[in-house]
């Protein structure tokens, strides 16, 4: 299973990272119900600059990824099921997160946010 992590700037080429994973066993913990994509934009109510995104999927799961922009709304196309838990920070500190119950696919305004990690959260 391989992982696009695509990142496009204004102006820009798209940045583009494959990575590998290797690991053929994996608990429900280290897996998701369906990948799952992040879409960033810069300003409020998912406007202005954006292209940036992520896709999780198993491989990239609980791994924390940077984006090339301040970010200070986002989008995702399936709803957190289950355990499923996304925290997002500027500093790795992750005081934000989302849950199943508040989770959705509707456009979520921010505080500013350069790195998300989406994770199996097993106290959930």
């Amino acid at each position: 299973m391989r992982l696009a992590t695509i990142a496009v700037l204004p102006g820009a080429a798209a940045a583009i990272a494959l990575s590998a994973s290797t690991n053929t066993t994996q608990t429900a913990i280290d897996k998701l119900s369906s990948p799952l994509k992040i879409e960033t934009w810069v300003g409020p109510h998912c406007q202005g600059a954006g292209g940036c995104f992520t896709i999780f999927n198993d491989s990239v799961l609980a791994l924390n990824i940077s984006n090339f922009s301040i970010s200070r709304s986002f989008r995702l196309n399936r709803t957190l099921e289950a355990q499923e838990q996304l925290d997002l920070s500027v500093a790795n500190d992750y005081a934000t997160c989302y849950y199943a119950v508040n989770g959705s696919t509707a456009c979520h305004n921010t505080s500013p946010f350069t790195c998300h990690r989406l994770w199996n959260n097993p106290g959930l």
